[in-house]
């Protein structure tokens, strides 16, 4: 139904002679091998939208082969186990270390007995502020993903309708939706990575 409606317009743009640009009409000649490839293309848009997806493990895989982790282990955790792991190591691990020194640093300035309370003090506030970054940036990504990951489902869902108007000449079709597949299915292969 929906290829009929393009025929329908195809035609109509080839009657009225509608112009590509200044120099090039549409004809029944430059139409219709975008017929057949966008029929070809609709048929086959949830198998390569599949395809493109199957890629994207494939890198995460390879990310994770790159950091001598398991990638089974890593595609199978998730992102708030994933995060929970990094969020304790960021969070907790390395700041007590900076912040033990920065606290002993302040407590030696305000004299030996105040040593004890400015270690405790220092590494408590860097903590919490490291913590409160690493929160803010966790939550900031996982809406990013989510906006990426709800982009890729409609991507998939209108993809026919998206090829299908790249049969009518002078709108964008196969091209600019696996541009765009492509761009939201980087996001997760980057923050994998």
């Amino acid at each position: 139904g929906l290829f009929v409606i393009i025929f329908l317009g195809i035609g109509l743009a080839i009657m009225f002679r509608y112009k590509l640009n200044p120099q090039t009409v549409v004809t029944i000649q430059s139409a219709l091998p975008q017929i057949v490839v966008a029929l070809l293309l609709v048929t086959f848009s949830y198998a390569i939208a599949g395809f493109m997806i199957d890629l994207l493990y494939v890198a995460i895989s390879l990310s994770a082969l790159a950091f001598g982790v398991n990638p089974a282990d890593y595609v199978q955790k998730g992102f708030f186990s994933t995060f929970g792991e990094l969020f304790n190591l960021v969070g907790f691990g390395s700041t007590m270390v900076v912040g033990t020194l920065m606290g002993g640093f302040l407590g030696t300035l305000g004299g030996l007995a105040g040593a004890g309370a400015g270690l405790a003090l220092g590494g408590l506030v860097l903590t919490l502020i490291l913590v409160i970054i690493v929160l803010y940036v966790l939550i900031k990504l996982f809406f990013a993903l989510l906006q990426s990951y709800i982009a890729i489902i409609l991507l998939v869902i209108f993809g026919p309708i998206y090829i299908a108007a790249g049969a009518i000449p002078g709108f964008g079709g196969f091209g600019s939706w696996i541009k765009n597949l492509t761009a939201n299915l980087a996001v997760f292969a980057a923050v994998a990575f």
